[in-house]
């Protein structure tokens, strides 16, 4: 992307620490005539060493009604049973790898719209599989379903940490000094009670939580 993009090159990977930077992550476009814009994002707060990207490509299908986006469910990952997911996918799919050899057999004596129509009827068997172990191993929920254990401590911690991280970038990135202590300082509170409490999650039950489960079961 940023072949095409090439005022957009930024570093999507940085680890201060160690003082280590790359590009390692891609979009792949059959034609970047469809791609109108590429960006790499700079959040105020980013705990990850990885930097995220976004693309702009030229929509190809009718716009639908975005006011419900909020509340679309996502896949939970980090609540999912992979084995079974694993299990599942390796069931479904590994008859289909059979398909290829025997197309690529025959690929030359077919017509254009039979390979067209092969690969059509292939990647939608792909894609049904896999929705189909999803649906079966992987919760699906609305965002912040599982974030019971947010506290006002968080919420202040967490506008610290950006307030101190736009002030660094505003002082020009320093490496050294108060602005770049201060930073450094109040990301780290943050990151510590941030992972002590999703820690927690596992470990027990608010009040609250306890309480609408006692209800639920009465």
């Amino acid at each position: 992307m940023t072949l095409v993009f090439l005022s957009s090159r930024q570093y999507t990977y940085v680890n201060e620490s160690l003082g280590h930077n790359s590009v390692i992550d891609y979009f792949v476009c059959d034609n970047n005539g469809e791609i109108l814009d590429y960006c790499v994002l700079d959040p105020d707060i980013n705990l990850s060493v990885a930097i995220r990207c976004k693309s702009t490509i030229q929509p190809v299908l009718l716009a639908t009604d975005v006011s419900q986006g909020s509340r679309v469910k996502q896949l939970r990952w980090d609540h999912a049973d992979l084995l079974s997911y694993y299990n599942t996918t390796m069931c479904l799919l590994y008859p289909l790898y059979y398909e290829l050899p025997e197309f690529e057999n025959v690929i030359s004596s077919v017509s254009d719209l039979d390979c067209n129509n092969f690969i059509n009827s292939y990647y939608g068997k792909l894609v049904d599989g896999l929705n189909h172990s999803a649906e079966l191993h992987v919760p699906t929920h609305y965002k912040n379903y599982y974030k019971f254990w947010w506290s006002q401590q968080l919420s202040c911690l967490k506008d610290n940490a950006i307030k101190s991280n736009k002030n660094w970038k505003d002082a020009g990135r320093p490496r050294t000094g108060p602005t770049a202590d201060k930073r450094n300082a109040d990301k780290r509170s943050y990151k510590k009670i941030l992972y002590r409490e999703r820690r927690a999650e596992m470990q027990y039950y608010t009040n609250d939580l306890h309480d609408a489960l006692m209800i639920s079961l009465e």
